[in-house]
């Protein structure tokens, strides 16, 4: 009995650490936050600008 439990308890497989998960969390949900936060701001400045592009190159009507 003792040496199943020593088996069981020794098995590693499977098990991941935790440090590069916590790593990426603290780079990913900071992320997420100011894409969320910027989101509208991002839409109105891209709208405006995408607007002047296309003023900018729609063809002039030079025919009389």
């Amino acid at each position: 009995m003792k040496s199943l439990l020593q088996r069981l308890h020794g098995d590693d497989r499977g098990e991941m650490p935790i440090g590069p998960i916590l790593i990426l969390a603290l780079i990913v949900i900071p992320l997420v936050i100011f894409l969320l936060s910027a989101r509208d701001s991002a839409t109105e400045t891209t709208a405006e600008q995408w607007g002047e592009v296309i003023d900018e190159t729609a063809p002039a009507n030079t025919i009389p």
